[in-house]
């Protein structure tokens, strides 16, 4: 073993793996605190580890944060764009908690992993810009190293402040991440181009085609030629008040009589329990159900006699109200 007295602190040499440890624990016993010790070895080993007595390693916390920054932020995301486009799919509520479970667990597990090699960087001081104090090329062959940091006056404290430094680094090192994690460095689906309803036409079968339902072409003018295969039935009434629960209800509101989740955004959403459905045939509701009009969506992929229920339940609902002594309010349209 041999000591000598360097700028910073004091260095001891060691050939044997025994005489570092006790070196470690004999500075221990005079008070000398564990951040003020530097070891350097060629072999990583635990035998040193617990001669260090070093403190768990903060990026464990790090990780916890990461993940929890992870979780949060993923419920947040997908509240946040359920509330601002507001579509209701297949008569879900629009907030469902099922569907941010996903992107829930891909945060928590990016940040987590993100905050985690942060924390690996930041505490492991990488990449090093100088070479640490004490330090000898043979302590990465050989040879055991014991390095105490010291002041000026031989107390050895010096390495508490160097801590402070590194815990302001490591703060800053954070601060910057987070600023470029705000930056705006992809477009959101919100700006992409969006064609509006009936802004384009459109695409028309060719001529002599033939329709996979069997049924002839059709449009608003020349449906009411149309005629309703679907006996109004009781089945044939549930079924379109099935169908109507999935699609309908969140423009036109609970049994057509308006207040649905989307009214605000479309304020002239029409009620459909006035006479004004007595004014329409079967074949020109089912032509407005399938093709849309105006702001209102075609509804072709709901199956052919789904729409003829759904037909068979809209010339029910003016019924259910009369019948409920409760005039329809609402702006009349259809």
């Amino acid at each position: 073993m041999s000591a000598e007295l360097m700028d910073g602190g004091v260095r001891g040499v060691f050939l044997t793996l025994d005489e570092v440890a006790d070196a470690v624990n004999a500075l221990e016993d005079e008070g000398v605190a564990a951040e003020d010790i530097t070891v350097y070895s060629p072999i990583p080993t635990p035998h040193l580890e617990d001669a260090i007595d070093r403190p768990v390693s903060p990026v464990r916390l790090m990780t916890l944060i990461g993940g929890f920054l992870g979780t949060v932020t993923g419920l947040s995301l997908t509240l946040w764009t359920f509330f601002a486009w507001g579509l209701r799919v297949g008569g879900k509520s629009i907030a469902s908690l099922p569907v941010t479970v996903i992107i829930m667990f891909e945060l928590t597990v990016l940040l987590g992993g993100l905050f985690t090699l942060a924390g690996v960087f930041i505490f492991s001081r990488i990449p090093a810009m100088r070479t640490k104090p004490g330090y000898h090329p043979r302590f990465s062959n050989d040879l055991f190293g014991v390095f105490v940091h010291t002041d000026d006056d031989g107390t050895a404290s010096g390495r508490r402040r160097s801590r402070v430094w590194r815990s302001q680094r490591g703060i800053a090192l954070l601060f910057a991440v987070a600023a470029l994690a705000g930056c705006d460095w992809f477009s959101t689906m919100s700006r992409t181009p969006a064609i509006q309803p009936n802004e384009v036409l459109p695409l028309q079968p060719p001529d002599r085609s033939v329709a996979l339902d069997g049924m002839p072409r059709f449009d608003l003018a020349t449906a009411d030629d149309l005629v309703n295969p679907a006996p109004a039935s009781v089945a044939s009434t549930a079924s379109g008040e099935a169908t109507f629960g999935d699609f309908c209800t969140v423009c036109h509101g609970e049994g057509g009589r308006g207040g649905g989740p989307m009214e605000d955004q479309y304020p002239a959403i029409p009620t459909l329990t006035t006479g004004r459905l007595n004014d329409f045939s079967d074949g020109y509701l089912f032509a407005l159900i399938t093709q849309g009009r105006g702001l209102m969506p075609g509804y072709g992929r709901i199956r052919q006699r789904a729409r003829w229920d759904l037909v068979n339940y809209l010339r029910t609902l003016p019924v259910q109200a009369a019948a409920a002594g409760a005039p329809a309010e609402g702006t009349g349209g259809s």
